[in-house]
């Protein structure tokens, strides 16, 4: 991780802040604790009076880092508003700091094009169109607060000014441009049909080259995308697409049709790139491809062509994670004679070069046991699910589909969709189920079709046709702390009711309801409870799910669109950004079950990130806070007083502070912490037999601005 620094000012205005430190029915969670970032009718930082979100479908889908920055495109109205402007990127983490990060028809944010604005443009006459132009989902590095989008450029028409090549007769060339890097620093990528690369060729990218999957920004501001190429170099059909890495102004071919991998054994011919190209924080990546039946001095077949590669940092060797026809291995990681691999499927990346994926195995099988999912690294992979397995907690069932929609998490396993063998006592509305697997560990089934709801008394999971299961239908989200989120239908079998709730489910609280249809939330009556959007962020955690248990996800409300971030974990902070002039409270909310019932509770604090923390002397827990001399001491040394009120406190019988609240208070005359974020985490103590620490929470974010 990233250490953040500080100025000599804010070490000053830190030493003389320490003296001024020392002077019913069921119930979403989402409703008490959720925040609304964005819904119709606010006004952000950055747009003009009058200005709001549009009141239809204002918003796409956001993404968030690991800091809990949110990022998002909305779309705006008003007086001052046209076709031309009115979308626009926000980035924030409350309503109160929300603010315009990019907007179309300004000017191109580098200064590379002073001459040119951004706005969408027709490809067949180049002439601007519409303001639709970050219509390719944007990304936020983990950490750091780095962005990534791309836009169309506008210079009027006229080639003298930009270089910019959008004519009736040509169409647009070389207006469309990568953007990345942070807030007021943003840099060109590349810039379509300009950027060359060795060998000459120039990228060609459009927006069909960026989608979830096929894009990846790190903290370190490492990028990977495909791009078509033009020129130098190209021939033909053979070698005109490529996937790229690097940063700007130093990008270089990751991999390119006609390569040779594999020692010269294969190459990737024409249309052989993969669509997967998957990187994490350490700079591995995990990309799947299609080896040619011409190239190399081994060609492949159609039986042994698709692969899946796992590229280490650095190291420039696609090394052969999983190949179509291999062995597979089973639970041991011991091949498993006469069976073999087919194609890798749903491919996912850990932060440490480990990998998940699926495959439908071929020879010594059949069709009720054909399909597994593996995890593992390089040389060393494993089998975690198969079908036929029993399903724990079942009676014998046994797994008869494992859905293509599975999760990764390295720490944590695999979450993954199932749908039982109906048989027995298998009923079409109790065949799903949602479950966890790892390696050398049994199957751990979260929740299961026909199940009780958690929170909703009467409900089950699940609708009466059993048509809407865990793994096709609902949706699922996997952070590495081990804390899940799902989208499912429940139902009343009584009343003859039904709805789509979101649920949460963790290690420690277990499953709890997040947010229902019915709810009142965001301006309206929630119809549609949002889920973060899918894939795998760059450090393992979903790209709007991290791991301290923050999420944000799009909701649809019976009068519009709301974006709203919701926590999963013991520790609930509320809001999740405050005034660095003080005035506004971070309310806490500890909840660390009756496991920790009426023991001590205390809340420290840092500004120097949340890993890797360090170890409890009086437990062995890991804090996740890095040792600050300052805002840990301060937290430490002055609890209760009028910056951290209720911070020393015990538990109810339940594990929760509702003895008293607990929160924390930004004391004005300290304008230099503007920007700093501050992380909180509660420390659980039992002394009834000295000193020894038994529970410690995730860390919760607060960002002064």
């Amino acid at each position: 991780m990233h250490s953040p620094t500080r100025s000599r000012a804010q070490i000053l205005g830190l030493a003389v802040f320490s003296l001024f430190a020392a002077s019913a029915t069921a119930q979403s969670m989402m409703l008490t604790k959720g925040q609304v970032v964005a819904q119709p009718g606010d006004t952000p930082i950055g747009l003009a009076v009058g200005e709001s979100f549009g009141t239809a479908t204002p918003f796409d889908f956001p993404v968030m880092s690991r800091e809990g920055n949110i990022l998002f495109r909305g779309r705006m109205v008003g007086a001052s508003t046209t076709t031309l402007n009115d979308r626009a990127l926000f980035i924030g983490r409350t309503k109160a700091d929300l603010s315009v990060l990019v907007r179309a028809n300004d000017p191109a944010p580098t200064g590379t094009f002073p001459n040119s604005v951004m706005v969408r443009l027709l490809t067949t006459t180049g002439l601007p169109v519409s303001s639709d132009i970050f219509n390719s989902p944007p990304r936020i590095s983990p950490q750091g607060n780095r962005v990534l989008f791309h836009a169309q450029l506008y210079d009027g028409g006229n080639p003298g000014l930009d270089g910019l090549i959008h004519t009736t007769a040509a169409g647009t060339i070389n207006d469309g441009v990568i953007f990345t890097g942070t807030p007021g620093a943003l840099q060109v990528l590349a810039q379509q049909a300009t950027t060359t690369m060795p060998g000459g060729a120039a990228l060609s990218f459009t927006t069909t080259n960026f989608t979830q999957v096929a894009t990846s920004l790190n903290s370190s501001g490492t990028v990977t995308f495909r791009s078509n190429l033009l020129g130098g170099d190209v021939s033909g059909t053979t070698n005109d697409t490529a996937w790229i890495i690097g940063t700007p102004g130093s990008l270089s071919y990751f991999l390119r049709e006609n390569d040779l991998v594999l020692g010269g054994a294969n190459g990737i011919g024409p249309g052989g790139l993969g669509s997967v190209c998957i990187l994490n924080e350490a700079g591995d990546v995990l990309h799947d491809q299609t080896l040619s039946t011409s190239l190399g001095s081994s060609p492949a077949t159609a039986a042994n062509d698709k692969i899946a590669f796992l590229t280490l940092a650095g190291s420039g060797v696609h090394s052969q994670l999983m190949r179509e026809g291999d062995l597979a291995p089973d639970s041991a990681g011991t091949p498993i004679p006469g069976v073999f691999y087919g194609q890798p499927l749903n491919l996912k990346l850990g932060p440490s070069a480990t990998a998940s994926f699926h495959s439908i195995m071929t020879g010594g099988v059949t069709t009720a046991n054909d399909a597994a999912i593996f995890s593992g690294s390089l040389g060393n992979v494993k089998m975690l699910a198969r079908k036929g397995d029993v399903v724990p907690g079942t009676g014998g069932a046994t797994i008869g589909v494992i859905t293509n929609n599975s999760v990764y998490s390295e720490n944590h396993g695999v979450l993954f969709g199932l749908t039982m063998v109906v048989a027995g006592g298998v009923t079409i509305n109790n065949d799903s189920a949602l479950a966890i697997v790892k390696p050398s560990s049994s199957m751990n089934v979260i929740a299961r079709e026909g199940d009780p709801c958690p929170g909703l008394p009467g409900y089950v999971f699940g609708i009466v046709t059993g048509t809407y299961n865990f793994g096709p239908s609902g949706a699922h989200q996997f952070n590495d702390r081990g804390q899940v989120l799902f989208q499912m239908f429940v139902r009343d079998p009584i009343n003859s009711v039904q709805m789509l709730a979101v649920y949460s489910w963790d290690p420690v609280l277990g499953l709890q309801l997040q947010l229902m249809a019915g709810d009142t939330l965001g301006g309206g009556t929630v119809t549609t409870p949002g889920i973060p959007i899918g894939e795998v962020s760059n450090d393992g955690n979903g790209l709007a799910f991290n791991e301290s248990g923050d999420f944000c996800a799009r909701s649809v409300t019976s009068t519009g669109q709301f974006i709203a971030r919701g926590h999963v974990g013991s520790l609930h902070g509320i809001p999740s950004a405050v005034p660095v002039a003080g005035g506004v409270p971070q309310n806490f909310d500890i909840d660390c079950t009756p496991a920790q019932a009426s023991r001590l509770y205390f809340l420290l604090a840092t500004g120097l990130g949340f890993e890797p923390g360090f170890v409890s002397p009086f437990g062995g827990q890991t804090v996740p806070l890095n040792p600050d001399p300052i805002w840990t001491d301060l937290s430490l040394n002055n609890p209760n007083s009028i910056v951290w009120p209720g911070s020393l406190g015990f538990l109810d019988a339940f594990g929760k502070n509702t003895l008293g609240p607990a929160a924390f208070l930004m004391p004005p005359g300290f304008p230099v912490f503007l920007g700093t974020t501050l992380h909180h985490a509660a420390v659980i103590v039992d002394i009834s037999m000295g000193i020894a620490t038994t529970f410690v929470t995730e860390p919760v974010p607060c960002y002064l601005y």
